[in-house]
């Protein structure tokens, strides 16, 4: 259970707010480093990037009732105004790109005209002392730059050098062709056509400017595609409503240049308003020239019955007829009336049958009511048709033809034109009929005309023509008139509240460039310590190796400045790394102190840990109690690094003294440190276990007590060799040594857990090369590995990377 604990502990990897907050104070210098240079690149970003300007404009969107209604009511049988709009289809069609195309063509914004500095170039315009004037029907490189060099007030040099360029026609709106390399490097007079396969324009010279002031400067201008610049300006264009129940509408636009931006807008509303008259003068107009031709007609048919009435009237001295007479050719009149009126009737329906049959555009299509003709029924159905054709083509204005109201609307258009055409079909018919029935009694009533005198019955039909053509020609001379007084009295549905005017800076912003540089600044450092912490898979405190030690931590040793190995109690007796060796050796001693003799025994996960430094400082330690200390290498598997440190050169190796009939007394080597005596390893042994696991070492081991007070075994690392595992059996306490920032805690746990199910006792973990905040660099004083005597480059490496401190496990 405590295994499984132990590495749940480990798993978790719990940091805790505390800990956070001062890993980060550590990497200070970090932090320092990254805001310089934020927001250094912040202000170079905020002083050179070419800045983009923020325009705006106010316009209210007035939306009215038109259903069945207008402000010219009284006006009866004229129903000409559009059909009602919505506030946020309006709002669509103002960023539409029919209109944005119209902007973009009056303004001439295909054409891009440049001044360039030292470092950037910068839009102008209005300004540029030169515009260029294209040929329209011939094609033109566009996404590149032309440069302009004006040598004097005639001539002017141009260049221009792309790879992989793209030819592109006006007529057709589309690229033609590409060329994998264009150049051009010529002089040429302002005016001139410059002319070759792949363009054709002229650079006019613009006279309101100083050519004097362009001499040094060099000019630049690019064209686009039409549709791109279309979408470039509709990108920057932003229509927004001002609230939820308003009809006022925040339209602002974003660019490089002021004037620019000013000009759009202003053409943009006109553009729009302009469009929004035509479409409600459209029905009107169409009204009054229906009633132009017919007028047309019925004048000439005037003129003629007038003249002719008066040559009858004066050749045959006929001035009334009788009573009778006249009231036949009233009641005559009276049928003619009715039979015209049905056959206006019967023609205007056969007209809409055949915008149908042809699947014209019903939305110029005229209502009955502006012929004179009473049908509620065709009427609602046409205003409701007219409606729903006028929101089908906002859906296309704005390319919403995949959305699923654009299909649900016409489906909707498809029912409207079906029951039109059904009512029209009844209507053809029941007129017929109607027709038949007038005709008839004309015919009846002719017959009796017919009884009449001959000169009363010419004279008669002559005047009855004539009042018919004159109340024709009345009755649509007031309808002329009532559509004239509409289209006059028309208003534009909008009127601009504040003109474009110049809103501030868009990009880059201030407070943003520089907010983003200070988070940065402060991000970029944290990434870096917690991927780092999140990747070293070291022990770094205490905490970390309690988290992963089923056995329990004796101590920390304090790291030590020294570059090299050597003995810190012996020659820095008041370093804080000494002090450490007295405070471990004071536990030691309580742990101990039922026995007379001590065997203290040191091993490791892997070499490089600090083992063979702390067995050499920790007996150097016990020497101060006044002693008999020995220090018992059995690390047999590298070169000897204790001889240096002790100062004398050994007779016997254990490796002898097990294996020959050595004797012990050549074996032991007396230090220069007092108190203290040494057995080497000397002799390098490939396999040294069965030598350690002989009576023989018993036998040492036994004699070693009797003579020594505390026996101190530096073994070799139980992760590659067993050695340690033997020796075991022999010592009081086993102290493990672990170094911080360097062992691989995974590593470590597993040694650990396999020392505590194998049972053994009395072990101690010490965390070796632990620095305190004071303290900085790598540690370099292990410098030994098995058959090496230096670090390798990789090590280097590792060790000036620690200096970024990482958080614990």
């Amino acid at each position: 259970m405590e295994n499984q604990n132990t590495t749940n502990n480990i798993q978790g990897n719990f940091i805790d707010v505390k800990e956070i907050i001062k890993l980060l104070a550590r990497n200070w210098h970090l932090f320092a480093f990254f805001l310089a240079v934020s927001l250094g690149i912040a202000l170079i970003f905020y002083k050179y990037s070419p800045a983009k300007y923020r325009v705006g404009a106010t316009v209210k969107i007035n939306i009215q009732e038109r259903a069945d209604q207008d402000q010219f009511g009284n006006l009866e049988g004229l129903r000409l105004a559009p059909p009602p709009k919505d506030f946020e289809n309006e709002l669509l069609v103002l960023r539409s790109s029919s209109i944005i195309e119209d902007v973009v063509k009056n303004l001439n914004l295909t054409t891009t005209y440049y001044v360039k500095d030292k470092y950037f170039k910068q839009e102008i315009y209005r300004f540029s002392p030169y515009f260029v004037e294209l040929t329209e029907d011939h094609v033109q490189p566009i996404k590149t730059l032309f440069t302009i060099e004006i040598l004097n007030e005639t001539d002017f040099r141009i260049v221009m050098d792309k790879k992989h360029i793209e030819i592109y026609s006006y007529t057709d709106h589309s690229v033609v062709y590409e060329l994998p390399e264009f150049k051009i490097d010529e002089t040429y007079r302002f005016g001139e056509l410059i002319e070759n396969p792949h363009m054709s324009f002229k650079i006019i010279l613009n006279s309101e400017f100083d050519v004097n002031t362009a001499l040094d400067r060099k000019y630049l201008f690019s064209l686009s595609a039409l549709y791109d610049q279309i979408g470039t300006m509709q990108s920057t264009l932003e229509v927004e409503p001002a609230g939820e129940e308003s009809t006022v509408a925040y339209v602002t636009i974003t660019g490089n240049n002021i004037a620019k931006s000013i000009d759009f807008l202003n053409s943009l509303f006109e553009n729009y308003i302009d469009r929004n008259l035509e479409k409600k003068n459209f029905l009107a107009t169409n009204t009054i020239d229906y009633i132009e031709d017919q007028l047309a007609s019925i004048s000439d048919s005037l003129l003629f019955t007038e003249q002719q009435l008066q040559d009858f009237r004066r050749n045959y001295q006929v001035l009334d007829i009788a009573e009778k007479a006249n009231r036949m050719y009233a009641q005559l009149d009276e049928y003619e009336t009715q039979e015209r009126d049905l056959e206006r009737q019967h023609t205007y329906y056969r007209q809409i049958q055949e915008y149908f049959t042809r699947n014209m555009n019903s939305s110029d299509l005229l209502a009955p009511s502006s012929m004179g003709i009473e049908d509620p029924v065709i009427n609602t159905l046409i205003g409701e048709l007219t409606t729903a054709n006028n929101e089908r083509n906002t859906f296309i204005a704005n390319n919403q033809q995949l959305s699923p109201a654009f299909a649900t609307l016409n489906a909707t258009i498809e029912n409207l034109k079906t029951s039109i055409s059904e009512n029209i079909r009844y209507s053809i018919s029941n007129t017929q009929v109607q027709l038949n029935e007038v005709r008839g009694r004309i015919n009846l009533l002719n017959a009796e005309i017919n009884k009449l005198p001959q000169r009363q019955r010419e004279l008669i039909g002559i005047e009855r023509q004539f009042n018919l053509n004159s109340e024709i020609y009345t009755y649509l001379l007031q309808k002329r008139a009532e559509a004239q007084i509409i289209k006059v009295s028309n208003l534009p549905d909008s009127e601009i509240i504040e003109f474009p005017k110049y809103h501030g800076k868009a990009f880059p912003d201030a407070t943003v460039t520089f907010a983003f540089a200070i988070f940065m600044g402060f991000m970029i450092p944290i990434a870096i310590i917690f991927l780092r912490s999140f990747f070293n898979e070291t022990v770094r405190t205490r905490e970390d190796v309690e988290r992963i030690s089923p056995f329990p931590v004796l101590s920390e040793i304090l790291h030590h400045s020294s570059s090299v190995f050597q003995n810190v109690v012996s020659e820095f007796p008041l370093s804080p790394t000494t002090e450490s060796f007295r405070s471990i050796r004071t536990s030691l001693i309580l742990q101990s102190a039922d026995r007379s003799s001590k065997v203290i025994l040191l091993t490791s996960s892997i070499n490089d840990e600090g083992k063979s430094f702390c067995s050499l400082n920790l007996a150097t330690s016990f020497t101060s109690l006044k002693q008999p200390t020995i220090l018992v290498n059995l690390d047999m598997r590298k070169p000897d690094i204790f001889i240096d440190k002790l100062g004398t050169e050994p007779l016997v190796s254990i490796h002898s003294y097990l294996t020959e009939n050595a004797k012990l007394n050549d074996l032991i080597i007396n230090t220069e440190v007092p108190n203290l005596d040494y057995i080497s390893s000397s002799e390098i042994n490939a396999d040294p276990v069965e030598m350690l696991a002989s009576e023989k070492f018993a036998e040492l081991m036994m004699r070693l007590k009797e003579y020594y007070s505390y026996i101190i075994i530096d073994t070799p690392p139980i992760g590659p060799v067993g050695d340690a595992f033997v020796v075991m059996q022999y010592s009081d306490i086993n102290l493990y040594i672990s170094r911080a920032n360097y062992t691989n805690w995974k590593f470590m746990r597993k040694k650990l857990l396999e020392l505590y199910q194998k049972k053994y006792q009395n072990v101690h973990v010490i965390l070796n090369d632990v620095r305190p905040k004071w303290l900085s660099g790598p540690s370099t004083y292990y410098t030994y590995t098995y058959g090496k005597s230096k670090k390798n480059i990789l090590a280097r490496i590792y060790g000036k990377l620690s200096k970024v401190k990482t958080a614990s496990l």
